[in-house]
This record gives C-alpha cells, sequence and structure tokens, in this order.
C-alpha cells in the first residue's frame, strides 16, 4: 500500500508575531568587548561589512561604521580584518 501525504491548511499552526525583526531588543547590552575602528588603517574594503552576523557596521564616507546598539562584541570584524583597523576593547 502506497502512502501519500497530503497538505491541508488546517494542519498547519501559525504562531503571531508581535513585531517584527530585533528593534525593540537592543543586544549591544550583551556586549563586554567592544569593537574600535582605527580610522587611519581602515581603507573602506566592506570586509568587516560582510562578515558581522549582526549586520551592525555599515560603510560611511569610506570608513565602517558600527552600531553598538545591536553590536554584541563577537570579535569577528576584527578578526578578519586584514587591516588590524578593527581592534577589541573592553567595555
Amino acid at each position: 500500500m502506497k502512502q501519500s501525504m497530503r497538505c491541508r491548511d488546517e494542519h498547519f499552526l501559525l504562531g503571531v508575531i508581535s513585531s517584527q525583526g530585533m528593534d525593540d531588543n537592543h543586544t549591544g547590552r550583551w556586549r563586554w568587548l567592544r569593537p574600535e575602528v582605527m580610522e587611519e588603517a581602515c581603507n573602506g574594503c566592506g570586509h568587516c561589512v560582510l562578515m558581522c552576523p549582526d549586520l551592525c557596521i555599515k560603510l560611511q564616507d569610506k570608513k565602517a561604521r558600527i552600531n553598538y546598539t545591536y553590536c554584541k562584541g563577537c570579535g569577528i570584524c576584527a578578526y578578519e580584518c586584514k587591516r588590524q583597523a578593527v581592534i577589541m576593547r573592553t567595555e
């Protein structure tokens, strides 16, 4: 006997999301290390922007700018920066 699955809308329960995104969850409060951009060393390559898992880094005037409200201080930006333009400091 061949079995098959049938999808019906009544089989799926959906949760309610009160708000989208992390706007109200300021994850920067979790941080104990703070990345700091050394502007004289930053060439604006954007590698840190691509590597940040929380999308906290943007390029502005060809320099990396960090949104500390959401930055968790993971240090990936500092680790990945080939010019060592991002350093981690204790909060």
